[in-house]
């Protein structure tokens, strides 16, 4: 007989109760969203139920607002590219470097952050990072700081501009001075030394920029009105010097003085070196800037040894002994000024003769009557200055007679 099955019943597998999702929730845990706004499907993304309701409300309230939600994402770097892109339009190659650099320092620190997160306290750590600097460099980051997001606020892409009321922090002005009495001397009595010195005596005496220096033609010499007409500059880029067709604002075309001794100085030289172009290399040919820039230290060089009573054109002798003693009076005599110097020296001429500031502000071709203002300003504060110098060796009178024991 055979053995009866025995036939076991397990207990059924309780049946595991599907979880209950939540609103927005995927399969994967993850929460997302498929909105249609303003006729657009759009995915929203989030951590939670709430964070992507927040999300659809944040992209209601920006369209209602009018911003572009095409480039809500967009980083500082990305839009100073676009921007920078449709600002170097018909700009000089050195204001678009000049620009260039600015955005590079502005990137470093606040490239990588969305546009619309900007805030005002992220601009002021920028402009932090030109401190200690001059306030010509402190002027051009702030200028295209609050220009960058001007125009992303005008773009749609932000609702409120950071750099509204930015201010500039505290600059040291490192910028340029007025030659000395004895330099002004020293240039006018030696001009005739190299090439190079009846360019600088034209800067320091009429005012003109290097550049429209550089563009100046014979013609722009109108002796009969005792004026230069200052109507075009250069722009110098890899060696070369190259015209523009304009000035570097349109308030630098202009007529500007030319008085004496500046009128006799350059009759002279137009007589004894014939030429169409006022600025030209020794051989007669274009001017490039490294051949500019060599005129000018050879210009330096000869007024210095004048200055230290060698003859223009000494070179240092070859006896160790007397080397050194040459190069000690050269260093104690050195004459050393930049181009821009000579223009700010004619501006404190126009300053201490009394020229008011309009008139001033025509001479130098400024833009905006703030420019010539600030000049003054600074010009004042230097007269303050060498005037509390001069009453405090004066009173050193009266405490030496007062200590004299005789």
């Amino acid at each position: 007989m055979s053995p009866e099955l025995r036939v076991l019943d397990f207990p059924a597998k309780p049946q595991k109760k599907e979880k209950k999702r939540r609103k927005y929730e995927m399969a994967d845990g993850t929460y997302k969203a498929k909105p249609m706004i303003n006729g657009k499907r759009h995915t929203v993304r989030g951590k939670s139920t709430k964070e992507v309701e927040e999300k659809i409300a944040k992209l209601q309230r920006e369209y209602k607002g009018g911003l572009d939600i095409s480039m809500r994402n967009i980083t500082v770097e990305e839009w100073s590219n676009v921007w920078y892109k449709t600002e170097i339009v018909n700009v000089s190659k050195g204001h678009a470097d000049n620009m260039q650099r600015q955005l590079d320092l502005i990137n470093s620190k606040i490239g990588s952050m969305k546009v619309r997160d900007v805030r005002q306290i992220h601009l002021k750590q920028v402009m932090n990072l030109r401190a200690g600097q001059s306030e010509s460099y402190i002027d051009k980051l702030h200028s295209v700081i609050t220009r960058l997001f001007r125009s992303a606020r005008q773009n749609q892409i932000i609702n409120v501009d950071p750099a509204v009321d930015l201010k500039k922090i505290e600059g040291t002005y490192t910028g340029h001075r007025c030659l000395e009495p004895h330099e002004i001397d020293l240039l006018l009595a030696n001009w005739r030394c190299c090439p190079a010195g009846v360019w600088a005596v034209t800067m320091m005496l009429s005012g003109v920029r290097r550049g429209e220096c550089l563009a100046l033609r014979v013609d722009d010499f109108q002796f009969d009105k005792g004026v230069i007409r200052v109507q075009d500059a250069v722009e110098v880029w890899n060696n070369k010097v190259t015209r523009k067709g304009k000035t570097k604002s349109r308030a630098g075309m202009r007529e500007t003085p030319m008085l004496e001794p500046l009128a006799s100085i350059i009759k002279e030289d137009f007589a004894e070196h014939p030429r169409k172009e006022f600025v030209r290399k020794v051989s007669g040919k274009k001017i490039t800037e490294s051949s500019f820039r060599s005129q000018w230290d050879t210009l330096l060089r000869r007024l210095t040894n004048i200055n230290a009573g060698f003859p223009p054109n000494k070179i240092p002798p070859k006896n160790k002994k007397a080397k050194e003693e040459h190069l000690k009076k050269i260093e104690a005599h050195k004459i050393d000024f930049d181009r821009h110097d000579l223009r700010h020296t004619f501006a404190t001429f126009l300053f201490e003769s009394g020229v008011d500031e309009k008139s001033a502000m025509f001479y130098l071709g400024h833009t905006s009557p703030e420019m010539t203002r600030d000049l003054y300003a600074h010009l004042r504060e230097e007269q303050l200055r060498r005037s509390d110098t001069s009453l405090a060796e004066y009173f050193k009178r009266f405490q030496q007679k007062k200590s004299d024991p005789t």
